[in-house]
């Protein structure tokens, strides 16, 4: 129990059934562009009257009187001494449902794909609406008016998760989505570049890594409809980055362009995601310079001193809130590559099995 904290026991539907008092931890997590956590750490000996093994609950954290993240309830564990309840943010909720090549059906033979165009929140919305229609709809979800904010992107679906979706959609279009209160919404992150600053001299730093890596590719191709000799080639590189790192090729499958237009735009986002990355890692803390809430929040483009080298800019991709009876409120920053954020990292298994698949997809149409 704090009087920072207040913790509010929900039924499934949202409909509050009290507040939760007997609670020796509280850790939440809230990240950019994915799933957030709430970890809940009760004493045994003090259990209050909820089945959580037999019910399904949701819980809402309030701080300082404001509402700062709520989520079902998705596992429990216990032992002799202890239970611990934990929670998906509503973020997790994109994750129950596909982005479907037919979003109208069964059947789903007449496309291969979903595609959708246009300002990355109208595709975004788009894409989610046509995906939660009828029996597929998830209560207590909507989607809020479009605004037509974000760049110009194309996206195409074939059983891909939601969450994914919304992922490559926000990075492609430079946007910020979160669920709050039931209501999918998208918007601008800010720039607090010159505003909010991290050093060891303002003492709000704690630790911080930072690696460049060279690029995988500077000149690509693209290979457009047809079979074999007859496939259409469209390939460009970018002189910049051929200049500094020298011409390394790759090559992409695009049988689905069919205008110069669209395969310039392709060759441009496909150049961006092979370019040398500058990652950063920083672990930073609330201080009188800069609180969360107040000066900068999760998304926001703030700026990191690396001592005897120079000033990097970077987002903030997670907060983690931590509360105990010995170590009191404990806020902690973590910022670095968008990129990285839903596990785009280049240095991660994941990212390799990733690219793995994109060669795979070229021999093969799936």
């Amino acid at each position: 129990m704090s009087g920072i904290y207040t913790l509010f026991v929900e039924n499934s539907e949202g409909i509050r059934l009290g507040v939760l008092n007997q609670w020796e931890k509280l850790e939440v997590i809230k990240r950019y562009n994915n799933v957030g956590k709430i970890v809940v750490t009760m004493g045994m000996q003090n259990l209050e009257d909820y089945d959580w093994f037999g019910s399904s609950y949701r819980l809402s954290v309030w701080r300082h009187g404001v509402p700062l993240s709520s989520g079902m309830v998705q596992s429990v564990f216990c032992s002799p001494s202890l239970m611990r309840v934990i929670c998906d943010d509503e973020v997790g909720v994109l994750n129950w449902r596909l982005g479907l090549p037919v979003p109208e059906g069964p059947p789903y033979e007449s496309a291969d794909y979903a595609f959708y165009t246009g300002s990355a929140e109208s595709v975004m919305k788009m894409l989610l609406l046509e995906n939660l229609s009828d029996e597929r709809a998830i209560a207590g979800l909507s989607v809020a008016a479009d605004q037509c904010r974000g760049a110009e992107i194309e996206i195409k679906a074939r059983f891909d998760s939601i969450l994914d979706l919304m992922q490559t959609c926000a990075l492609k279009g430079g946007l910020q989505f979160d669920v709050v209160d039931g209501v999918f919404d998208v918007q601008v992150p800010a720039d607090l570049e010159n505003q909010v600053a991290f050093s060891f001299q303002n003492g709000n730093l704690l630790d911080f890594e930072l690696r460049q890596q060279g690029p995988s590719g500077t000149y690509g191709f693209l290979l457009g409809a047809g079979e074999g000799s007859a496939r259409f080639v469209f390939e460009g590189g970018d002189e910049r980055a051929i200049g500094r790192w020298g011409r390394r090729e790759f090559v992409k499958d695009a049988r689905r362009l069919d205008e110069e237009s669209a395969f310039s735009q392709e060759l441009s986002d496909q150049l961006a995601n092979e370019a040398a990355r500058l990652h950063l890692n920083a672990i930073c803390v609330d201080s009188n310079v800069a609180r969360f809430g107040k000066d900068y929040w999760v998304g926001s483009k703030v700026k990191v001193y690396v001592p005897r080298l120079f000033a990097v800019e970077k987002r903030v991709l997670e907060v983690r809130f931590q509360y105990d009876g010995e170590n009191g409120d404990m806020v902690q920053s973590s910022i670095g590559d968008e990129s990285s954020a839903n596990g785009g990292s280049g240095f991660s298994i994941f990212a390799m099995q990733k690219k793995l698949t994109e060669r795979i997809g070229q021999l093969e149409r799936i």
